[in-house]
């Protein structure tokens, strides 16, 4: 994907961008000055992003462990969303060197945003769109931790 950046009032001072390929979506995702974050989505649904940034804005407004949206539009005809960047490493890799005890904590403080979450109600018109997993397939991918 190519999108011209310059072109995105929100980012016209910013001097750094560094591409991170890690993640489950396919947005193409760009850390801008290390305080933003840039998804750049496969489609050019603004109405669909305008949502999205909508309810993670809600569930921001519980939990600072989920990012601020601040802008969304479309530029040479792809959606994007300006989101903070949070900082930190990718847990996938470094959880499994954590002990049991500081897997279980992580766990609940995750188990905690995932609740703000869960309590903020979509729109009725709002369509969830991909591959949902299974339990056992849940369970396969991210075994259940030893106390």
């Amino acid at each position: 994907m190519y999108m011209d950046i310059s072109k995105i009032n929100f980012l016209s001072n910013s001097s750094t961008l560094k591409r991170i390929n890690e993640g489950y979506s396919n947005d193409e995702k760009w850390r801008v000055d290390n305080i933003y974050l840039l998804r750049i989505s496969p489609h050019r649904d603004l109405q669909k992003l305008k949502k999205q940034a909508n309810l993670i804005n809600k569930v921001h407004a519980l939990d600072n462990h989920i990012p601020f949206v601040h802008d969304v539009g479309v530029v040479d005809e792809k959606a994007y969303m300006i989101l903070d960047y949070i900082n930190g490493e990718n847990g996938e890799t470094v959880l499994p060197t954590k002990s049991k005890v500081v897997q279980y904590k992580i766990g609940t403080e995750v188990g905690k945003t995932l609740k703000h979450m869960h309590s903020v109600q979509a729109p009725a018109d709002y369509r969830i769109v991909g591959k949902k997993l299974g339990v056992s397939e849940w369970k396969d991918k991210y075994p259940v931790l030893e106390k």
